[in-house]
């Protein structure tokens, strides 16, 4: 979290999928990822850039993005 006089900037690296279950494993890292950023006072409108590193995410996409967009609408 680095925060000046104009800006506040939250960068989150290594929030790992280590379920056995795919979906589970989604739900538990986005319930994460938006649990930290309300903890530092930001909303969705606030996210600028939102990468996503899966690895074959390509097989499950359709999995992917229905989690993505769920958390996103419920945060």
């Amino acid at each position: 979290y680095l925060e000046s006089l104009e800006n506040k900037i939250l960068f989150l690296d290594g929030i790992s999928m280590n379920e056995p279950s795919f979906e589970i494993s989604m739900e538990n890292a986005y319930e994460e990822i938006f649990s930290i950023i309300k903890q530092y006072n930001f909303t969705t409108k606030d996210i600028v850039k939102f990468w996503n590193y899966i690895p074959s995410v390509v097989l499950r996409y359709k999995q992917f993005n229905t989690i993505r967009n769920m958390h996103f609408q419920k945060n």
